[in-house]
């Protein structure tokens, strides 16, 4: 047991130190505008198993620059996923501006747009923490108000409605995050009626552009753009976000 234990320890100490060198050699091609390179080097350690939001964010501005928007839209959104972080969200907007498709967004209701908003602040884990430390705090005043002759009922309510409104909020970032949804990388696509070649064509959509994924029949993905537009399309012509 104990070589085992040592085994893997050394593997993954070994692990560690590879990849660091190759973030290293990566960071100094990404200096040099060797942006090809740098990309390269920043995908083997995503096949390594290591993967970070700076690391999705990096791979992100190297297609920027090459122009290649569909990957730099779609690393990008990966490491949003990780990291709610302002510099992506801006760049992800510039490599949006370089796309063909230019789809007005869905209007929303005033009081849906401030709560979406609200609960992009912050990442899903930070939401879940601050959940759990009102609920704790709480349960604390709670057990205080029980067992003490301190009167802290009015404490009590006001702290049950700040822990429930942050587990709402907890709870719409996960749900947020499970959402299935896509970046198109085929230069074209058509989008069908049904999950088939034969149904009608009713719109087209262009490499870079985001859809959300509402179904899957075989190589078939029912989609929707921001717009609220729906249809279907083949499954090879876009690349899964999450």
């Amino acid at each position: 047991m104990r070589t085992t234990l040592t085994i893997l320890f050394t593997f993954f100490v070994t692990q560690c130190i590879a990849n660091e060198d190759l973030f290293s050699q990566a960071n100094e091609k990404y200096m040099i505008e060797d942006y090809i390179e740098a990309s390269r080097l920043y995908e083997q350690i995503l096949t390594n198993g290591l993967e970070s939001s700076e690391l999705y964010y990096n791979l992100g501005n190297c297609y920027y620059h090459i122009q290649d928007y569909a990957n730099s839209i779609w690393y990008y959104e990966k490491s949003l996923l990780l990291k709610n972080n302002k510099q992506t969200r801006e760049n992800l907007e510039l490599s949006n501006l370089e796309i063909i498709d230019k789809i007005d967004t869905f209007p929303k209701i005033f009081y849906l747009k401030w709560w979406s908003d609200f609960v992009q602040l912050n990442s899903t884990w930070n939401w879940q923490m601050t959940a759990i430390i009102c609920i704790w705090s709480t349960i604390i005043l709670v057990l205080i108000t029980i067992f003490s002759s301190i009167n802290l009922t009015k404490l009590v309510f006001a702290s049950i409605f700040i822990s429930s409104f942050f587990f709402s909020t907890a709870n719409s970032s996960y749900n947020k995050n499970l959402e299935s949804s896509a970046i198109i990388f085929t230069s074209i696509t058509n989008v069908k009626s049904a999950p088939t070649q034969a149904g009608k064509k009713l719109f087209s959509l262009h490499s870079g552009t985001k859809v959300k994924i509402k179904d899957q029949v075989g190589k078939w993905l029912n989609i929707e753009i921001s717009n609220g537009d729906k249809g279907w399309i083949q499954k090879e012509s876009c690349k899964i976000i999450i």
